[in-house]
């Protein structure tokens, strides 16, 4: 099935058989904003997917070279998760966008054949997207119309569901055409309030806080079965979006067996103080990547979910594992051919050593693997935002909390050091031995000496005793030499002794 986030029941109103350098082979389905067709490069040969844009979206020249530039901008970052436009055309049949051709159903198609998704599937899914979002934003560009039909779902390789998003720039072009008075389509052109942000549905300026909240919603509905919000009118889940809190995700059927963790990012996402929702769609990512190890995978950018603990060893390093069973074959097949002779002449001469090389003990193999495979260190704290420092060889940040990392370094432990304004830094010793996932709790600072008499209180007036009353009170316990009293200070905390 070939999909490209539009609607494959539809049928063009027009049939167009030439655009520009291209042969229209077949309609692939209609949208409120446009047809898609699979069209041929009439010289290259070359199959693409041709959108051509309705009325009056494709009569406004000024529109549509908005819509091109935002495209050309999205283009130019090459995000592997983002689709390709490879061309632009405007003519007098209208404007029109060509894109690579891909096969694979959206996610909405997904969601009406198999219903809720499996957490690590969900997950993977949205981790995909908020990285393509996270480049976009980067970029300056905002999509601002996140929602399941514009996430295709397709194959790369050997990996399924790989993500690609559509229609950057279409939002923008949508408001464009509203705010020039023209008349406006029904459908899909008036927009997506299932999906909307409270900004972006009461006509505020928006930012990559929107996309966000857009990204949450898809999640919700991923992971629920069901949006957060359902109403028969727009103005209803208008209402719903911009006044009313969404159920929590632990409420509906399939989100009790969640981990809490998940409960607390879709919330999050979706709160309507876009300053209260993760600070940039690479906080997302990363909160994303921290959801997935407590559901037991590990979530990569470019690869499929791995279980937590296992890495594929590098390429070189599983030939040279196979390599050595072999060397060894080969050494004591040549000693044999070697003493062979000297035992057939019956001389009884002894025959000179042979220098073999030792036979390596296994472990000292499969310690290296250890250390050639990646470790996944995952850190939180309470609250979060706490900075987070590797103070060994060097002090330095390498981030804030919640923060997920993937070490690589064949090292002995980390010193690391977690600190916020207000708290008592805490200071752990961390084994590089296998994944980990800490979570620090931490205490906030005393007050400093002397507030409490700064403030007006005066402090306890202290009467001095007699020596005669001193040399009453109770004997001191005499305590072995060579031992100290028990350290009340925070010093290093070790969590895994």
């Amino acid at each position: 099935m070939v999909n490209h986030g539009v609607d494959t029941s539809g049928q063009a109103t027009q049939d167009v058989r030439l655009l520009g350098d291209y042969r229209i082979v077949r309609l692939l389905g209609e949208g409120g904003m446009a047809h898609v067709y699979e069209a041929e490069h009439v010289r290259l040969g070359r199959r693409v997917a041709l959108k051509r844009l309705k009325s009056p979206y494709g009569q406004r020249a000024d529109a549509v070279q908005s819509f091109f530039e935002e495209a050309r901008a999205v283009n130019l970052i090459a995000h592997p998760n983002i689709v390709e436009v490879t061309d632009f055309v405007f003519d007098r049949q209208g404007a029109y966008c060509v894109m690579e051709l891909l096969e694979g159903p959206t996610l909405a198609d997904l969601l009406v054949k198999h219903g809720p998704l499996p957490a690590v599937r969900a997950l993977d899914i949205i981790h995909q997207v908020a990285d393509a979002l996270a480049a976009a934003h980067r970029a300056g560009i905002v999509h601002r119309d996140i929602k399941p039909s514009n996430l295709l779902l397709t194959r790369q390789g050997e990996r399924d569901d790989f993500v690609k998003v559509l229609d950057f720039g279409i939002a923008q072009l949508e408001e464009s055409v509203r705010r020039s008075g023209e008349t406006m389509l029904t459908g899909e052109a008036l927009g997506t309030p299932a999906y909307m942000s409270p900004e972006q549905a009461e006509g505020c300026s928006v930012d990559g806080k929107a996309d966000i909240y857009s990204l949450g919603v898809v999640l919700y509905e991923a992971l629920a079965g069901k949006r957060p919000f359902e109403a028969a009118t727009r103005m209803a889940l208008v209402y719903q979006h911009t006044s009313v809190s969404p159920p929590p995700l632990r409420e509906t059927g399939p989100g009790r067996s969640l981990p809490t963790i998940c409960d607390e990012l879709v919330m999050r996402c979706l709160r309507k103080d876009p300053d209260e929702r993760h600070e940039s769609a690479e906080a997302l990512r990363d909160a994303l990547q921290v959801a997935g190890q407590e559901c037991g995978v590990v979530l990569q950018a470019g690869a499929p979910p791995i279980p937590v603990g296992e890495t594929e060893a590098a390429p070189w390093f599983r030939l040279g594992k196979m390599a050595i069973p072999l060397l060894g074959v080969v050494l004591v097949t040549l000693a044999i051919a070697w003493l062979m002779p000297g035992l057939s002449t019956g001389s009884g001469r002894r025959p000179k050593a042979t220098a073999v090389p030792p036979e390596r003990h296994p472990t000292a193999d499969a310690g290296k693997a250890r250390r050639l495979s990646p470790v996944v260190l995952g850190i939180q704290s309470t609250p979060t935002g706490a900075r987070v420092e590797r103070m060994n060889p060097e002090p330095r940040t390498i981030g804030v909390t919640p923060l997920v990392l993937e070490v690589t370094e064949a090292m002995g432990p980390w010193q690391i050091r977690v600190s916020a304004s207000g708290y008592q830094p805490r200071n752990v010793v961390v084994p590089l031995d296998r994944n980990r996932r800490l979570h620090f709790k931490l205490v906030r600072s005393p007050a400093p000496p002397g507030a409490r008499r700064a403030s007006g209180a005066l402090a306890p007036t202290r009467t001095p005793r007699s020596r005669k009353a001193r040399s009453t009170n109770k004997p001191r316990v005499a305590r072995p030499r060579g031992t100290k009293a028990p350290r009340t200070d925070q010093g290093t905390i070790n969590p895994f002794r």
